[in-house]
């Protein structure tokens, strides 16, 4: 799916230093999520997608397959705000 480079991106950084960031899809169907650490110094990875259903105004994560990252609760928690965060756009 093509990404929206211009349109505004979900984002968090934990106090581990973890970044989180989605990117928009171009169509309006959600956004790619990459995790990364401002700590390590390598690229980000991508760790699945916020899928967001548009009839209904309601968002989910959707996990990469193969995904290969260890999600704490901190993590998880930030990532469950941005999907929060794309419902409530999506309701909007």
């Amino acid at each position: 799916m093509e990404l929206n480079f211009n349109a505004p991106r979900l984002g968090a950084l934990t106090e581990g230093q973890t970044t989180l960031e989605a990117l928009p899809y171009a169509d309006g169907s959600g956004y790619e999520v990459k995790i990364g650490s401002l700590s390590d110094g390598l690229p980000d990875m991508e760790a699945g997608r916020i899928v967001i259903d548009q009839e209904r105004g309601k968002a989910a994560f959707q996990p990469a397959p193969f995904a290969a990252f260890a999600a704490g609760p901190v993590v998880l928690r930030a990532l469950a705000e941005m999907v929060e965060q794309a419902e409530q756009g999506a309701k909007a």
